[in-house]
């Protein structure tokens, strides 16, 4: 095992066996061990053990055989052989997954400060377009302008809140939750993202539409879901496809799937395709650009409006990703 492995014993917490990966973490030979006090492997800002052993999964300092500490996560259960209670630690040293967790929040906290400006300069001009100039452009221009207006601006939204969406607790993103109908919301989404599908010669198409199905969402975040997921099924689909949109309606819930008809996403990827910078490594993917957590971010939002998202692809066939919102009750409680 990779995982340190010990047992101490229930009456006076002293160590009676270890495995070989304790040895590799905290650099004791294991006759060192035996006898001792399960505390010796703790850093003393990080408890004694004796008052932990009813914890499970505790984030802890751990102290090696020279001293220094790192961090560890330690989880202690308990075991009873012929009526002889004793504990079982497991040890995993998480120092190198702490650290890369660091450079993640750094880099998005440097990700959004370098973009806010050049951010800041497009929704100004873009403002001044549609509000200034106007009436010098052609209607198909001020059409093109309006689009890029509104969704600069919903870009800066996410520019200046992705740090919270990505640290969970205190802190953590406000949403403008209202009743909103759900079909003219995904309309508006398709003819938004237009433009950016041209762009990989894909049409966006809305198959069916549930009609006056009501759900309670922050209507920007939600046009946010669906512009990644349209861009993000155009990007990947082939030249002359079509992604296709569809909402139905359930017994207390309405379905919105994005299809596309391009690589599909191998099995072994498809549980971690909503993990913060994950991205699918193939050559079929690789050029796209996007940062990887545009998916993640998704997750996060959908699961704020109390639903789910969920993915079905096949190789070479395609991917479908299903947002399920729950239908908005106006009679329930604390529900506007």
């Amino acid at each position: 095992m990779s995982e340190g492995v010990a047992t101490f014993a229930a009456d006076d917490l002293v160590i009676t066996s270890v495995n070989p990966s304790v040895t590799q973490i905290f650099g004791y030979e294991a006759e060192a061990l035996l006898g001792q006090p399960i505390s010796t492997l703790l850093d003393s800002d990080g408890g004694d053990g004796p008052g932990a052993v009813d914890t499970h999964a505790l984030d802890l300092r751990g102290k090696r055989v020279d001293g220094t500490s790192f961090r560890l996560e330690m989880t202690i259960v308990a075991a009873d052989v012929q009526s002889d209670p004793f504990y079982v630690a497991t040890f995993r040293d998480v120092t190198e997954r702490r650290e890369v967790e660091r450079m993640k929040d750094e880099f998005i906290a440097n990700l959004t400060h370098e973009l806010h400006t050049p951010l800041a300069a497009i929704v100004g001009a873009l403002d001044m377009l549609t509000m200034g100039v106007a009436r010098d452009l052609s209607e198909e221009a001020k059409r093109i302008t309006e689009i890029g207006a509104r969704n600069s601006r919903r870009l800066m939204r996410l520019v200046n809140d992705i740090l919270d969406h990505t640290r969970p607790g205190p802190g953590t993103l406000t949403l403008d939750m209202r009743p909103h109908g759900i079909a003219e919301i995904v309309r508006e989404a398709v003819h938004a993202n237009q433009p950016h599908a041209d762009r990989f010669g894909v049409s966006l198409g809305l198959a069916d539409a549930a009609a006056d199905v009501s759900v309670f969402v922050d209507r920007d975040r939600l046009m946010q879901v669906m512009a990644d997921l349209l861009t993000n099924a155009a990007k990947f689909s082939p030249e002359g496809g079509t992604v296709t949109v569809d909402v139905t309606r359930g017994d207390a819930d309405v379905e919105v799937s994005v299809s596309d008809h391009g690589a599909g996403i191998p099995v072994e990827s498809q549980g971690r395709v909503f993990d913060q910078f994950y991205q699918v490594d193939s050559s079929s993917t690789r050029g796209r650009g996007g940062s990887g957590l545009g998916l993640s971010i998704c997750k996060a939002l959908v699961e704020q409006f109390r639903g789910q998202i969920t993915l079905d692809s096949r190789v070479a066939a395609g991917t479908t990703v299903r947002v399920t919102l729950p239908e908005h009750d106006a009679d329930t409680p604390g529900a506007a």
